[in-house]
């Protein structure tokens, strides 16, 4: 089987694209095809043009997830933006020249690089969820990995066989910063004893 969103000297696992990841990579397809960015717009041309993204599709979890990570999507926007405004002489008055910032030895940021994963449950993929606690709505907390399996999310994912959680794990989740749902990662990870008695 073939990767058919393959980009050069990726290698790696393949997985099966469902109805929820192919409408992700659709979705993504056309932003990289409008941003013109090689080599995602070739890539994501040859998708299109020969209507490669159906359910059931194999793609390699790094090359899905260089196509749908929103902050590499958002970065290569606010790029095409500064060019376009570049381009266009009328508009280069407009925006004054940057400010110079004084480094001062004692506030020296080390670094300002964003989280690679947005700062929403990968459950439920929300940023807030409320609960009902003894007649009152409490707000659930967002919680961040800690540990390379999450606090067991990452196995749990694998027993469900659910794509969606593991491609989360292609990247370490400590260092993209996931997040998750307390409530929702309880209920995710959670076995039943019937489940375990089929486990064993």
């Amino acid at each position: 089987m073939a990767c058919v969103a393959h980009f050069e000297s990726t290698k790696g696992a393949l997985i099966n694209l469902t109805d929820y990841s192919a409408s992700v990579l659709h979705n993504s397809v056309h932003q990289w095809i409008e941003l013109n960015k090689e080599p995602e717009k070739t890539v994501c041309a040859r998708l299109k043009e020969e209507d490669l993204l159906v359910v059931g599709a194999t793609v390699h979890k790094n090359c899905y997830s260089r196509l749908v990570n929103k902050s590499k999507l958002e970065k290569a926007k606010r790029n095409y933006s500064e060019l376009s405004v570049a381009d266009d002489p009328g508009d280069i008055s407009v925006f004054p020249p940057p400010k110079k910032t004084l480094r001062s030895a004692s506030n020296v940021k080390l670094s300002t690089s964003k989280p690679v994963l947005e700062k929403v449950c990968v459950i439920c993929e929300k940023r807030t969820r409320y609960l009902s606690v003894k007649s009152k709505t409490v707000l659930d907390k967002l919680m961040r990995a800690e540990t390379v399996h999450a606090g067991g999310l990452k196995n749990a994912a694998r027993q469900k066989q659910d794509n969606r959680i593991l491609m989360h794990f292609v990247k370490d989740p400590i260092a993209s910063e996931m997040h998750y749902h307390k409530k929702c990662h309880r209920d995710y990870t959670y076995i039943s004893a019937t489940e375990r008695k089929r486990m064993k």
